[in-house]
């Protein structure tokens, strides 16, 4: 069972948080998810309220509904937890999932797979299905065995830092995203820096953690989910706070900002979704997919053709299949404070 590794709770902390996320991690007795919130089913929503979200105009994006189509909450506990339900017009997470599964995986990006593999600089998407076309969720699969992926600034996990030259260039189009989400929910001078792509499957879960190795807390950190289900825990500055639970759901997008930036957060559990909820999200028949579709002023042909060929991408069939065993999460950084040079090495 893959777990990614948990921040030790101090010698005299009380440890509120790590009872629930035993309670929702165990597998031995049917789940109770009678307290999470899920924004899906109107669940548990007293424990939320509306988020009023800025209008920045029209999305350079392709795919994104406008703003002030957007669904925004943040939690009554700590409002700087926001969470926006899936934005994304049906069709368009596929161009994000094509991207998290053939491009972002490769070099210069770091993968797990480096540190104990010689994997070179191989597709890690093309290597998988030329040796598991048949079966590309087989365990000895390298898509089974990807597990992250860091870009931008790359975050070191054993020392939980970042370096100065240890670096790779930004995608634009993540940049992008990152960008006009945070200016949205009011951060119009976030800048994206380092991004983190975790790949969890039905056996993952991620423990309770801080995100602090940034140098500039006060930018948010801004989290998009694709594929199936997961239950998020969302706590307190110290492990004494018990735990919100939230339903996370492909396309969903989760912020830490403000109060909630260093709080200890978890994914205790990953879950089948409903295929049909999912089939919707990815179903390409009520969109049109042509190079004259894109009419803004602003919008770049070229990149606009990059979207379209990975909307209809010969290989949606294995990365369907793929994505009902896993979860892609990617979460967007700003590490530096603005104007300032990254800090000395002591």
């Amino acid at each position: 069972m893959a777990t990614y590794a948990e921040e030790e709770s101090g010698p005299d902390e009380i440890d509120n948080f790590k009872p629930i996320f035993k309670k929702y991690k165990r597998r031995d007795r049917p789940l109770d998810v009678s307290d999470v919130i899920d924004f899906d089913k109107g669940n548990n929503l007293d424990k939320v309220e509306k988020f009023k979200l800025e209008d920045t105009g029209q999305s350079l994006l392709t795919g994104l509904k406008p703003v002030c189509e957007w669904k925004a909450y943040c939690l009554k506990s700590n409002p700087g937890f926001l969470f926006i339900v899936n934005p994304f017009d049906n069709g368009y997470q596929r161009y994000w999932v094509s991207r998290c599964v053939k491009d972002y995986p490769c070099r210069p990006n770091v993968r797990n797979l480096d540190a104990y593999m010689d994997v070179g600089d191989v597709n890690i998407w093309d290597t998988a299905i030329s040796t598991h076309k048949d079966d590309i969720t087989d365990k000895e699969s390298l898509m089974m065995k990807l597990r992250w992926v860091t870009m931008g600034y790359h975050y070191h996990w054993g020392t939980k830092k970042y370096y100065k030259d240890s670096k790779a260039p930004f995608q634009e189009d993540m940049s992008r995203l990152g960008r006009y989400v945070a200016s949205a929910i009011g951060y119009p001078k976030f800048s994206p820096e380092a991004a983190v792509l975790n790949y969890y499957h039905l056996d993952s879960s991620l423990s309770g953690h801080t995100d602090h190795s940034e140098f500039d807390h006060s930018a948010p950190l801004i989290s998009f989910s694709f594929g199936q289900d997961a239950i998020f825990l969302i706590g307190g500055e110290t492990k004494e706070t018990e735990p919100s639970a939230v339903f996370l759901r492909s396309g969903d997008i989760c912020v830490m900002s403000a109060s909630a930036r260093l709080v200890y957060h978890a994914v205790p559990r990953i879950m089948e979704t409903d295929p049909q909820r999912n089939h919707r999200c990815f179903d390409l028949s009520d969109i049109k997919l042509d190079s004259e579709s894109c009419t803004s002023a602003s919008c770049d042909s070229a990149a606009h053709r990059h979207v379209v060929e990975r909307l209809h991408s010969n290989d949606w069939d294995l990365m369907s299949k793929y994505l009902s065993q896993t979860r892609i999460n990617f979460n967007i950084r700003q590490v530096l404070v603005p104007d300032r040079e990254f800090p000395a090495e002591t």
